[in-house]
């Protein structure tokens, strides 16, 4: 199915859409979609369809919808709804760290030689999405432990309102990895709603191999 086709069977409905799809700088997808969106606006023009550009990716973008639905389910207005996802996307943190540079290598992100030389010495980045939404290093560490608490540190350093929020943990065939964060994430916050735990799916897989860990949650702003 087409994105023309799908945006049609959804405005078919007669309601106002609201789209969240990855950060425009992520993914090519953003592009074809709105170039679809601009076809069926011009077909439908007493409904809305609305693409913003999240700046969210992976579990990041599941945050921001999971609170769009809570919020729509409540009875929000659409408009309200837009004012909401607009205020919010640029307070969910995108915290990663990845195990084996070689995918990154592949993917252009990290040159040949600083493949090789991290590879040796077990450097292991660790990198947030900052409010352009383009995955940014944000420091390197040595050792997949050292690159486990950077991200621990992290979350402590920045999240606001622990009490009742929800945190999505991702990772890529790591889950003993996963579960460790989540218990210490459980430990430092035992206010947190819940802390959940997915698997990845195969296209991030493939672009940054396993190993990769994530973390998403509400902070104040996004920063190294």
């Amino acid at each position: 199915e087409t994105y023309y086709d799908f945006f049609r069977r959804l405005m078919e409905t007669g309601k106002d859409v609201l789209y969240l799809d990855m950060s425009r700088e992520m993914s090519s997808s953003y592009q074809a979609s709105h170039r679809a969106a601009s076809r069926i606006q011009a077909e439908f023009p007493d409904q809305q369809l609305v693409l913003p550009d999240t700046r969210c990716i992976s579990g990041g973008l599941g945050l921001l919808v999971r609170e769009c639905v809570r919020h729509m389910e409540e009875g929000m207005s659409f408009q309200a709804l837009l004012n909401f996802c607009e205020s919010t996307k640029l307070h969910i943190m995108h915290r990663f760290t990845v195990d084996d540079l070689n995918y990154l290598k592949r993917g252009g992100r990290v040159s040949n030689a600083s493949a090789m030389i991290g590879s040796m010495l077990s450097i292991k980045p660790v990198l947030y999405v900052p409010d352009d939404g383009k995955l940014t290093v944000s420091s390197k560490v040595r050792g997949r432990r050292a690159a486990l608490n950077a991200l621990l540190e992290g979350v402590k350093r920045d999240m606001v309102s622990p009490s009742g929020q929800n945190i999505i943990i991702n990772h890529a065939d790591c889950l003993t990895d996963a579960n460790w964060l989540r218990n210490e994430l459980l430990d430092a916050f035992p206010t947190l709603g819940s802390v959940d735990i997915f698997g990845l799916g195969i296209i991030i897989g493939a672009h940054c191999g396993p190993g990769l860990l994530t973390v998403f949650y509400l902070g104040d702003q996004r920063k190294p």
